[in-house]
């Protein structure tokens, strides 16, 4: 797992790290090889995916602008048709997701505001692969999309750089193009803290 390119990854390579921390985090994981160097890598603090990781049952109460907004500030982006992990899809009373912890992506059927049916279907012919009585939605991205996290992080860039923030351009698009400035790269002005591999390797009930 290497959490800082000089570039920030592709969408999937930062879904593949979401699944193996979330799996670490869960106990999931008896052996994970990685090198020395990597072992030293800052990671996003564990409470970060063990707060914002959430699940969805049958029968459960749950509005749908509620989980569209907590998608969206985990880093998930509205599509039309989902096709990729971190793609969420809202139309009538569905909401399609691509969690990173899945292969496939994930339909959810409301009946007004309760969790009616959840279905895993395929990306390319969009017909149900098998269905599930409940399903975990991890974030996406290793950094909260949220106007307070933004605040924050803003916050944190100025105290710790020197120079006139007007002219830095990840201060002034990081809301919206974060990804083309190399975000990944100031991970750390996100959060009070960072986490290590280690930390992720304690288990703990989310």
């Amino acid at each position: 797992i290497l959490p800082y390119d000089t570039a920030s990854p592709s969408t999937q390579v930062i879904a593949n790290r979401s699944e193996v921390l979330f799996q670490l985090l869960k106990g999931n994981i008896d052996v994970l090889v990685v090198s020395a160097t990597n072992l030293l890598w800052k990671l996003p603090p564990r409470k970060y995916f063990e707060e914002e990781s959430f699940s969805l049952s049958i029968g459960e109460l749950f509005s749908m602008q509620g989980v569209g907004q907590k998608l969206r500030k985990n880093g998930y982006v509205r599509v039309s048709t989902v096709l990729k992990p971190g793609d969420f899809c809202i139309r009538g009373s569905l909401i399609d997701v691509f969690s990173p912890l899945y292969k496939n992506p994930i339909r959810i059927d409301f009946d007004d505001e309760k969790v009616d049916l959840i279905k895993l279907f395929d990306v390319d012919s969009q017909l149900t692969l098998n269905t599930a009585s409940s399903v975990t939605i991890i974030p996406s991205e290793h950094y909260p999309k949220s106007s307070v996290a933004f605040d924050f992080f803003k916050t944190n860039m100025r105290n710790s750089l020197v120079g006139n923030q007007l002219e830095w351009p990840l201060y002034n698009f990081i809301e919206t193009y974060a990804e083309s400035y190399g975000v990944y790269n100031y991970l750390p002005l996100f959060f009070e803290s960072m986490s290590s591999i280690w930390d992720y390797c304690k288990t703990a009930d989310i």
